[in-house]
Formats: structure tokens, sequence, C-alpha cells
């Protein structure tokens, strides 16, 4: 990721298994497990970056260990609810459902 922003928006789609990542500044994307060493690993890709806030889907309780280990790295963490997410996602005339697009999504209606 580019390091030149000052503030970085980071979106991420929570799933049982895997944590979708996009970063509204510099668009990347990336993926990790949802497991402890996935989100380890994610928030040490993240760690460099200056986050103004990480915006989560709340699914299902699977979002918790993010939240819970972005909060103790004092990452600003906001949770949106999903219907919300996928009803912007429709007024935005997006009705396409992946992982990687959900992730932007998130982030766009934080």
């Amino acid at each position: 990721m580019n390091t030149n922003q000052s503030t970085f928006h980071i979106g991420v789609d929570v799933g049982k298994h895997q944590l979708d990542f996009f970063c509204h500044e510099s668009g990347d994307y990336f993926q990790v497990a949802n497991t402890p060493d996935g989100i380890r690993k994610a928030l040490s890709r993240l760690a460099p970056l200056s986050i103004s806030r990480l915006v989560v889907e709340a699914t299902g309780r699977h979002e918790q260990a993010l939240v819970l280990a972005a909060t103790r790295q004092k990452i600003p963490v906001v949770i949106a609810q999903p219907i919300a997410v996928r009803r912007f996602a429709g007024a935005l005339g997006i009705l396409a459902k992946t992982d990687k697009l959900d992730s932007r999504v998130i982030l766009l209606g934080r």
C-alpha cells in the first residue's frame, strides 16, 4: 500500500472463514483467513498506515476477534449493519455480491 496518504479508510467484509480488506485511498485489496493468525497478519500489514477508520461488517459475531484486536491497537472501528450495507449497495446500483465488492461498499457507506 502507498503510505504517502495522511489517513486511510479501510473496509472489511467479514466471513466465517475469511476477511476481505479494501483501502479506499490506494484501491488495494487483500484477503486473510478469519483466524487469530490471519488477523495478526492483516493488522501487521495495516500497522504502518494512519487509519482514520476500519469499517467492519457485523456478521454473526464473526467480526468480534478482528474488532477486539483492532481496538487493542487503537484503530478506530465502525461496525456496519449488513442490511444497511446491502441497501446502500442497491441504491448505488451495485447488485453483484462478492467479498471484494462488499469490502468496498462497506467502506463507501460509512
